[in-house]
């Protein structure tokens, strides 16, 4: 659908079969494309994460494909009609990107927030791996690299001359927003270093390095344009602000009715109990000891009403003796049917908030005297303020040990 007779939609070049003297263009314009409708999908699933379910997911991942193939005809293909404009687009920063994004907003939307994410405001999420995330900072990287100098479509001729400048200027611009993220951090109190800081400047460079692009002198890829900053002219920018509106319209509307028609057929939002039990235990029964609980003891909180079925599990022994309770309950339901057990382990979870607010209590409470009896205080005095004391709001994160 990328190519094709009409300036709109790619018709008449399906099932293509290629005789040796075209296979290789034919089958390197393929794969590349190909990375790219994956591309636009799996920034999409980072917006439906946690609370997305699986196999609705997988449903629009397979229609995303066609939500991306026409703004691609409409920028790539021969006779597009933005191409023909002049539009730009050397490495998909908007029949991709801007339409991944776009697409995510509107899933994201759809979809709502996680269970209690805006409870205690807006701030944004503390990383649940800083590993991963800089893992995933260097995939990007050499994404971008494969995407900007591949976008060449081919090394014969002068066409490897560009792409291995255009591999140089995509590295020396990173290494530049890597810098300069890294001395903004001195303005910060304390001059604390997050890992953020090093990953958005690397992406941003990567993106803006765009602004800065020179003619390619004949070899066709800019269509004998600059960038903005090199001389690009209003009539470009204009045209690549055309194209944005004309993307982004087009990823609103056809996301919204995938969705809802996908959402009528299988609903796209997890059940509670699923979402608080997580996507990996529900979807794929992946267990996971070590990870966090904190969301779940904050939705639950208020549930106390509920059947006792870990009143003989142990409280400690482990960095994470709340979720070690989880995994022992579902344990002792496995031999269940699997709805069953996962409700069951769902009100697990309500009576465990329940039990570590009642533990924590009394361990603050015993605590306090302890710091009281040392203090020069009277006891009638010291009896006042741990009344005082035990009054206020407890929080569960002061038992778990979470930042």
């Amino acid at each position: 659908m990328n190519y094709g007779a009409t300036p709109f939609f790619g018709v008449g070049e399906y099932a293509v079969d290629s005789d040796y003297t075209i296979m290789g263009p034919v089958f390197a314009a393929f794969m590349f494309q190909l990375s790219f409708a994956t591309t636009a999908t799996t920034i999409v699933s980072g917006t439906m994460a946690e609370r997305c379910n699986f196999k609705s997911y997988c449903i629009f991942s397979l229609l995303n494909t066609i939500v991306y193939c026409v703004p691609a005809r409409w920028v790539w293909g021969p006779g597009g009609f933005l191409s023909t404009m002049g539009c730009i687009d050397i490495a998909g920063s908007g029949a991709v990107h801007l339409l991944g994004g776009v697409s995510g907003y509107i899933a994201a939307w759809m979809l709502g927030p996680r269970l209690g994410r805006y409870d205690n405001g807006s701030d944004p999420m503390p990383l649940g791996n800083p590993t991963s995330c800089i893992v995933g900072l260097f995939i990007l990287w050499w994404g971008w690299l494969a995407f900007n100098s591949g976008s060449t479509f081919g090394v014969s001729g002068v066409k490897w001359k560009f792409a291995a400048r255009a591999s140089v200027t995509t590295m020396i611009a990173s290494i530049g927003g890597g810098l300069v993220g890294s001395a903004w951090t001195l303005r910060r109190p304390g001059k604390i270093f997050q890992v953020m800081d090093i990953v958005n400047p690397i992406l941003g460079a990567l993106v803006a390095v765009g602004l800065f692009a020179e003619d390619d002198q004949g070899a066709g890829f800019s269509k004998g344009h600059s960038g903005l900053f090199r001389g690009g002219g209003f009539y470009l920018l204009g045209v690549q602000a055309l194209a944005c509106v004309c993307i982004s319209t087009w990823a609103v509307v056809i996301t919204f009715i995938i969705l809802w028609v996908v959402n009528k057929i299988i609903p796209i939002r997890m059940e509670p109990y699923e979402e608080l039990l997580g996507a990996d235990f529900v979807e794929h029964l992946v267990r996971r000891r070590y990870a966090g609980i904190s969301p779940v003891l904050s939705a639950l909180g208020s549930h106390s009403e509920v059947q006792d079925i870990t009143r003989n599990a142990a409280v400690i022994g482990s960095s994470n003796p709340a979720h070690d309770i989880i995994l022992e309950t579902i344990d002792e339901i496995s031999g269940r049917r699997r709805w069953k057990k996962v409700r069951a382990a769902a009100t697990a979870l309500a009576v465990l908030s329940s039990q570590l607010k009642s533990l924590a209590k009394s361990r603050s409470r015993n605590n306090q005297i302890n710091n009281y009896n040392n203090n020069e205080h009277d006891v009638s005095q010291s009896s006042t303020q741990q009344r005082n004391h035990n009054e206020s709001p407890w929080n569960y994160k002061d038992y778990l040990g979470e930042p």
